[in-house]
């Protein structure tokens, strides 16, 4: 099961629908607002098709100086945004949200922000105070 979160906060989860086509389901008591705008946008589209966009925009580019040492350092020969974007977990430090690509992917494992400095950057960067009623992967 694939998520998009907000740092620890679990804002939704993708499924594909009876037409096979991919949709969004946000978990209870989530803010359609919480979302990456072009996830809001485009809530009714085909996800998949969103999904593609944002990864773009969350990797790092092909021709970006100090890509081919990037490449090394995460593991991969050859640029491929897919791959990239499910070891990044399409993380940047700039911003909470993040993909969970698994079932076992956490805000301080899996995440950029998670990893850097839980004082900067808290898992509940939204200060909600009623936790319980949300999803957590911390």
């Amino acid at each position: 099961m694939i998520a998009i979160m907000y740092d620890g906060l679990q804002l939704g989860t993708f499924y594909k629908d009876k037409d096979d086509i991919t949709r969004l389901k946000l978990d209870d008591n989530i803010k359609r607002s919480w979302l990456p705008y072009i996830f809001d946008i485009y809530l009714d589209e085909d996800m998949d098709k969103v999904i593609n966009v944002w990864k773009k925009e969350r990797v790092f580019p092909k021709d970006r100086l100090g890509s081919k040492q990037m490449l090394k350092e995460i593991g991969l020969k050859k640029y491929d945004v897919d791959k990239i974007a499910e070891i990044t977990r399409c993380s940047v430090i700039t911003d909470p949200y993040w993909i969970a690509y698994e079932e076992t992917d956490t805000y301080t494992k899996n995440s950029i922000r998670g990893q850097i400095d839980s004082e900067k950057y808290p898992y509940n960067s939204l200060k909600l105070t009623d936790e319980e009623k949300y999803t957590w992967r911390i």
